[in-house]
């Protein structure tokens, strides 16, 4: 009787080391799986916001052109009697019939017209020069890109934003917080980490020409 004591006692012990290791190694990936989320979550959020600042540049540009055609009467008798947004309109039908998005066939559209079009009507440049300044845009991208990553849980104090010059795009760099949980003996204390992550939006190639 007394061994079988010992038995039964050595096998309660031995489960329960068992469901030691097997919690502990759940906990594990657990963290694992956890940080793995998270960074996919400030990849997400950083590229959303790159793309939402985007969108007030070619907001701006839109109000750029419409200024312009509104008071460039030579213009469009110079281009056969159609203004410059009804060109850009034109070229973007040709990209979204190749089956670009809109939004991605309108860009493409811009990069190919505009520089043309600022090198032959400098009106059209200044327009386009005043309208995306720096003291007239800068802000609203941030704040563009600020809304973006506080709806995805992200760190607004954490995130810069950048224009890279090389090849006109936003850049985003951000961070989302993932915290650990502890279990004790094979995770020793909760922490709490920042994981960074950078975005970036499609490529303004015509912004270029209006600032050189």
């Amino acid at each position: 009787m007394k061994h079988l004591n010992n038995e039964q006692g050595n096998s309660v012990f031995y489960l329960i080391w068992m469901l030691g290791i097997v919690g502990g190694v759940l906990i594990i990936v657990f963290n694992m799986s956890n940080i793995f989320i998270e960074k996919q979550n400030a990849s997400m959020a950083a590229e959303q916001a790159a793309l939402a600042g985007t969108s007030v540049i070619l907001e701006e540009t839109q109000k750029a052109i419409e200024d312009f055609d509104e008071k460039a009467i030579a213009q469009k008798l110079l281009d056969g009697g159609d203004t410059i947004e009804e060109q850009i309109d034109e070229k973007q039908k040709e990209y979204y019939n190749n089956g670009y998005s809109n939004s991605r066939a309108l860009i493409f559209a811009y990069n190919e017209v505009l520089p043309g079009k600022m090198n032959k009507y400098e009106k059209l440049k200044e327009e386009l020069s005043d309208h995306l300044s720096s003291n007239k845009i800068d802000g609203k991208i941030r704040n563009e890109v600020i809304s973006v990553i506080q709806r995805n849980s992200g760190l607004s104090e954490e995130t810069e934003v950048e224009i890279n010059k090389d090849k006109w795009y936003i850049e985003v760099k951000t961070a989302s917080r993932y915290e650990t949980i502890s279990s004790g003996e094979y995770v020793e204390e909760e922490l709490s980490e920042d994981v960074v992550q950078k975005g970036q939006g499609p490529s303004l190639n015509y912004v270029e020409e209006i600032f050189n």
